[in-house]
């Protein structure tokens, strides 16, 4: 079994040649619609016909898992055998799992007691996603393969990572972190629209949905924030998105751009003309900008193509053009349109003229950690990296365990 855990979505899948894709991907949280009396789990909240005001409650928290009970409850493993047609024994799977990078000993501890000791797998490989990411583009793109160095851009829900590789291991001294991930470019789009359109401070998955729809990155902030400020049609920045209404939507729609849900009535029935209320996106677009600037809005760190150079800069000078070469994108927030642009435009007037520059797109950053794990955890080389149960069990708590489980999958 094949788990990719993050702070925003869980991929869950077997590991089988036939089996590219996860047989699920669910939101990584449990909430309670408005005046439910049930919590709806993960994907149960597509069954909510109220989206306001719901409060999201996750595992995971600055992107570290902390809430054991709660991930088991999204996890559903029971039901991931029977859809299968098996019985749920553990016993006899190996799991592999994604964790983040840098997860603290006490953190790992607490996951070995749940996987071992709750659950009772057969054995556990621990990898984390800037690993898995780099390993699935290999396999797809043999000529990228040939390039000892990578550098593995991971930009998801907490944090963007900047990570460097060199022969498939992760040089950790020159690891860097930014802390804007998409968690943090909702609330700050939900402050901007509160304070001045609508308040939406407590719709947050409301906010989400309209930042992954409408926002980008601009190739030229300045220019585009121009533009923002004229009138009519030399405005082609603007854009309206009609708020849902709980009636013939739930979730909303951009005006004259996507199509008007039908007049009927969700609740039953059909119903007459109602009056629509509008959110004008604007300047509020441009919002992903935090992502390459985070000191415009009080963050003291530099934005991701000035990260790069630091990370690559941390490293030997013999692998500098390696690692520029070969650069990989991942993450949710890879796919704000103009991410790769903007990166290679502002990279190229940082990094030396003689140094070629190479971002690598893929086709969905999402899964890319997911189909990594899957093609890993049936390579021949697996077994050398996962732990078993009875290794588990004859080292205990001891800390010679704990330097054994941190020795091998701090390498991977």
């Amino acid at each position: 079994m094949v788990i990719d855990c993050g702070a925003s979505t869980v991929k869950m899948g077997w590991a089988e040649e036939s089996l590219i894709n996860p047989t699920r991907i669910a939101p990584n949280f449990v909430t309670r619609g408005k005046g439910a009396q049930n919590k709806l789990v993960a994907e149960q909240i597509e069954s909510c016909r109220d989206y306001t005001g719901i409060f999201m409650k996750r595992p995971y928290d600055k992107g570290y898992l902390l809430n054991w009970q709660l991930q088991k409850q999204i996890w559903r493993l029971p039901e991931m055998y029977k859809e299968i047609g098996k019985k749920f024994n553990p016993s006899e799977t190996n799991l592999l799992l994604t964790e983040p990078l840098f997860n603290p000993d006490s953190l790992r501890k607490n996951m070995y007691e749940v996987i071992f000791e709750d659950y009772g797998f057969k054995s556990l490989c621990n990898c984390t996603s800037p690993m898995l990411s780099l390993y699935d583009y290999q396999t797809n793109h043999p000529h990228v393969a040939s390039n000892p160095c990578a550098l593995v851009i991971d930009s998801g829900y907490s944090f963007t990572h900047v990570v460097p590789f060199f022969d498939n291991v992760k040089l950790t001294y020159a690891i860097k972190r930014i802390n804007v991930g998409g968690k943090l470019l909702t609330n700050y789009l939900k402050e901007v629209v509160s304070y001045r359109q609508w308040n939406m401070t407590q719709e947050t998955y409301l906010m989400n949905i309209i930042k992954e729809k409408l926002c980008y990155v601009p190739l030229n902030f300045l220019k585009d924030l121009e533009i923002t400020k004229l009138k009519g049609d030399k405005n082609n920045i603007k854009r309206r998105y009609v708020l849902p209404d709980n009636i013939t939507n739930t979730t909303g729609y951009i005006k004259d751009l996507e199509p008007k849900p039908s007049s009927y009535n969700l609740l039953g029935g059909n119903s007459g003309p109602l009056e629509e209320q509008i959110l004008t996106m604007n300047s509020e677009r441009l919002i992903p900008e935090v992502l390459f600037n985070p000191s415009d809005i009080g963050i003291d760190q530099a934005g991701i193509a000035e990260t790069i150079v630091q990370s690559v800069s941390s490293t030997s000078p013999d692998i500098h053009e390696l690692l520029y070469s070969n650069i990989l994108l991942t993450g949710g927030n890879t796919l704000f349109p103009g991410f790769k642009e903007r990166l290679e435009i502002e990279l190229r007037q940082l990094v030396p003229t003689e140094y070629k520059i190479n971002v690598h797109l893929p086709k969905d950053p999402i899964l890319t950690a997911y189909r990594g794990g899957s093609k890993f955890a049936q390579a021949a080389c697996y077994s050398n990296y996962a732990l078993s149960k009875e290794q588990y069990e004859e080292y205990g708590q001891s800390e010679e365990r704990f330097l054994l489980c941190s020795t091998t999958f701090n390498n991977i």
